[in-house]
């Protein structure tokens, strides 16, 4: 049944059923539909695993929202309940990118690839984008953050404070959005919306995080049954693994533009990143990968053998970035901008302020996959500065867009 919903003093149309918003546009029908029953699942898949241990889990209803903006929302009612909403206009950008950035030509550089059919190459990146965004958006939720926020906040020393005591009335109809939303001048930013952006990006890497993690234990937990079920033989998991890992990763690297547009992908934008509410998208591509190899280290215990699988899925993010050709210009400098002092220093600030906030989060959470980091863990690894801000190699690279290490 189509509903109505007031965000922002506006009034939208929202449906659990594609047909209802779109029976008069059948190409609009097919991919709200299709994204629709992907992230359906993966929250009836995560719910049916969680219930099980956490008994404050709950299952969200989900729904498409009629606006045109690239942008989703987890909107909480209380302490224990909340709603997740998916614009028209994400579903529609989030298949036009990928069929404009995942050609044929791209899998077929590949050997891992080249026996997969794109389609159903592609067909894996859809799931995986759906699934991440609709898990990114139930972590919002779960881990209760806009309960967290309306506890807690950074004064503009940047300490950790307590606010009044609060009740599940107070944050009935908060809304954490999506879209990026920058600052038109760094320099005229107060102490206060400094801290609270800072607080933003965090709370948005705790989502990335756990919803990385699970993607990467559904993964598995599907490899697993299929070996199980005979459909997949024993001596070809590793394989399966690995295309499955360049696919979710293709996913998220889609996903991480998709909400940013270009504005993190220029080596400009580093001068800038405490005037964003989210981290830009290599910064939050580079910490996936984090969460990723230590979530696999749980699966194979030969270091090597990770080190392998993160080169392959890195050697289909790279090449994608490098020649993509579609309207945003994400090109060669989208990846690279992560492996520079401003971020890597800025990821220290980040990876400290979580560090500050776990005692008081873990407690609100329903569950959170999120380990507290070691301290020295938030330190910059100067290993991983490879360029100046100005996106000139400090290793005496020519094209940075055909060399990852």
């Amino acid at each position: 049944m189509i509903k109505k919903i007031n965000l922002d003093g506006q009034i939208y149309e929202i449906s659990n059923d594609a047909k209802e918003l779109y029976h008069m546009n059948s190409n609009h029908f097919i991919n709200c539909n299709m994204a629709l029953e992907m992230m359906k699942d993966a929250l009836d898949y995560i719910y049916g695993l969680m219930k099980l241990h956490f008994s404050g889990a709950y299952m969200p209803p989900l729904y498409i929202i009629k606006r045109e903006d690239v942008n989703a929302f987890a909107l909480a009612t209380s302490y224990t309940s909340g709603m997740i909403f998916v614009t028209h206009g994400l579903i529609q950008k989030g298949a036009e990118l990928i069929e404009q950035r995942y050609r044929n030509e791209i899998f077929q550089r590949y050997g891992l690839l080249k026996a997969v059919d794109p389609e159903i190459a592609r067909s894996g990146i859809r799931v995986y984008l759906w699934r991440y965004i609709v898990l990114h958006e139930l972590y919002h939720l779960w881990d209760r953050h806009s309960v967290w926020k309306k506890k807690y906040k950074f004064n503009e020393n940047g300490e950790l404070i307590s606010r009044t005591s609060i009740n599940a009335n107070s944050i009935d109809n908060d809304i954490i959005a999506e879209t990026v939303t920058h600052s038109a001048d760094c320099d005229c930013l107060t102490d206060e919306q400094i801290q609270s952006n800072l607080t933003q990006q965090v709370l948005e890497l705790d989502a990335d995080s756990s919803a990385v993690c699970m993607l990467v234990n559904l993964m598995m937990i599907d490899t697993d049954a299929r070996v199980k079920a005979g459909s997949l033989r024993e001596e070809d998991k590793k394989g399966h693994i690995q295309i499955e890992l360049a696919l979710m990763m293709g996913a998220l690297s889609a996903a991480f533009c998709l909400f940013d547009g270009n504005a993190g992908a220029k080596f400009d934008k580093l001068s800038n990143l405490k005037d964003s509410t989210h981290p830009i998208p290599s910064i939050r591509m580079l910490y996936a990968e984090e969460i990723a190899d230590g979530c696999l280290h749980y699966y194979f215990k030969d270091t090597d053998e990770i080190t392998f699988l993160e080169l392959e899925w890195q050697k289909l993010i790279c090449d994608v970035d490098a020649d993509y050709n579609g309207k945003v210009d994400f090109g060669q400098v989208f990846y690279f901008t992560a492996y520079t002092r401003a971020a890597q220093e800025h990821l220290s600030i980040l990876k400290k302020r979580m560090i500050a906030i776990y005692d008081t989060l873990q407690p609100l959470a329903l569950c959170n996959f999120a380990e507290k980091l070691a301290d020295e863990d938030a330190e910059v690894d100067e290993l991983m500065i490879w360029f100046d801000d100005n996106g000139h190699s400090l290793k005496g690279w020519g094209n940075i867009s055909r060399r990852r290490n």
